[in-house]
């Protein structure tokens, strides 16, 4: 049943969206291509919905809510840093799936840094880019100004590529957030991040809740 329902939420979402123009997508064909294909990535974000069964996520991500402000239609960078293995790559995801649906469009980039240095900084920017919005359109940069979009960056090492993969802040719609994690919090500060959440290793009570789960496999 909630299934369903996400069906119909993401095909009503889909048909409030402004965006979609005759004028500028000239091709009706291609028009009724890209429709669909948002709304396909739409009901996809269904089918990967939160998971509370993650020990302590609940207070991570009701933490990051908080510092991203959706009632704000400035363009905010957020910050997730911490220490390898923490758990910032799976916070990272929870928000995606817990998020999204705020947006117009998203993109999740993981292992920003091996992607880099595996396929090239060009190629992950072309990659992200062209999962929001279709680069082909016409009118591709001004269409991306009005869009209110999440992207979020997972292990970044050097804010200088940060600004090369993003561009300029203003690049993106009112209302935009930009999720970056790093084990570095200083990358994160010359990266422009306007609030940085520190993942904290688990307290005493969700260390308990972890190995309960594990050793007797019950909350």
């Amino acid at each position: 049943m909630d299934k369903v329902q996400g069906w119909k939420d993401a095909l009503t979402e889909a048909a409030g969206f402004s965006g979609w123009d005759s004028n500028v997508i000239r091709s009706e064909n291609t028009l009724v291509e890209e429709i669909v294909k948002d709304i396909l990535k739409k009901l996809d974000l269904y089918s990967n919905s939160y998971d509370p069964g993650i020990i302590g996520i609940e207070k991570h991500i009701e933490r990051i809510r908080f510092m991203m402000h959706f009632e704000s239609t400035d363009i905010r960078i957020i910050g997730i840093c911490g220490m390898g293995g923490i758990g910032k790559t799976t916070i990272s995801e929870q928000i995606y799936h817990t998020f999204a649906m705020q947006f117009v469009s998203r993109s999740l980039v993981l292992d920003t840094q091996k992607k880099i240095e595996r396929d090239g900084i060009d190629t992950v920017r072309e990659k992200y880019m062209s999962e929001l919005l279709n680069p082909s359109l016409l009118y591709y940069n001004e269409r991306l100004k009005r869009m209110r979009i999440l992207i979020i960056l997972d292990d970044v090492t050097d804010s200088v590529q940060v600004k090369q993969l993003l561009g300029r802040r203003d690049s993106f719609g009112q209302g935009s957030r930009i999720i970056l994690t790093s084990r570095d919090k200083q990358v994160l500060k010359n990266a422009g991040a306007d609030d940085i959440y520190e993942v904290k290793e688990l307290n005493e009570l969700d260390s308990l809740k972890l190995f309960s789960l594990h050793a007797f496999k019950q909350n």
